[in-house]
């Protein structure tokens, strides 16, 4: 007799089903804003406004984000990366605290959309439980590594109710590969400055395990272009509206 389990492992690989939630992806859903059937690119809100958002972290340039952002009065989102999380909680816990929305960047940055549905739905949710253990909060945003993404990708975050969110404008500052020199600052700073054409910019910046000196040796430049431009800063989800029940 064929099991109930194998019956539905053969309907997860034939799309048919999409791989059962793990229990601590069903906790406080309630907290996460609605998702919706296609990423989003843009900031939120009215007016002039513009998301700081960085990937790849928790890593050893974090702190000094933190800082920068702290002192200039401004939010920002984080996506994580659930290996990274264990080995850094300490800096998880400081994004939180300091009001900073955090979200999910998958377990170890594969490229999704080559991926089965099953193997996805594994790397969402271990960097869940990950950031639900370091922070007693579960993600309610999610940016697919590289930005790609299929429609099992989308599936499987409105499932686990985490809306997704990509950028629109991409400075490439992780290609300075550590670098802390005066060419990558500039280059970056004119990289994010170019989404002053835009009404509601994402800016994609990077905090890898490597570290990323020129990202933060840019970033007071990059806020204070976008003040001074009369965006204001937003985050992709605030974690102020966020209902913590148990």
């Amino acid at each position: 007799m064929i099991s109930a389990r194998l019956v539905a492992a053969a309907a997860i690989l034939a799309g048919l089903l999409t791989p059962a939630l793990p229990v601590h992806a069903t906790r406080h859903v309630n907290r996460c804003p609605a998702t919706t059937r296609e990423p989003a690119f843009y900031a939120p809100g009215h007016g002039r406004t513009v998301a700081l958002t960085f990937d790849d972290g928790p890593g050893p340039s974090t702190k000094r984000i933190l800082g920068i952002l702290a002192s200039h009065h401004v939010p920002a989102t984080f996506f994580n990366i659930g290996d990274q999380i264990a080995d850094r909680r300490a800096e998880v816990r400081a994004e939180v605290n300091q009001g900073e929305a955090v979200g999910n960047h998958t377990w170890d940055h594969h490229k999704l959309s080559s991926m089965t549905e099953s193997a996805q739905a594994r790397e969402i949710d271990r960097e869940a439980a990950a950031q639900e253990t370091a922070t007693g909060l579960p993600p309610c945003i999610f940016r697919p590594p590289y930005g790609a993404y299929d429609k099992a990708t989308l599936r499987l975050a409105a499932s686990r109710h985490q809306a997704v969110w990509l950028w629109s404008v991409d400075p490439q500052d992780w290609k300075a590969n550590g670098s802390a020199s005066i060419a990558w600052i500039r280059r970056i700073i004119s990289g994010a400055e170019a989404g002053g054409s835009q009404r509601h910019p994402v800016v994609l910046l990077h905090n890898t395990a490597g570290g990323n000196p020129a990202t933060v040796a840019a970033l007071p430049a990059i806020i204070h272009f976008y003040r001074s431009h009369g965006y204001r800063f937003v985050q992709l989800f605030d974690p102020k509206l966020e209902a913590i029940t148990g």
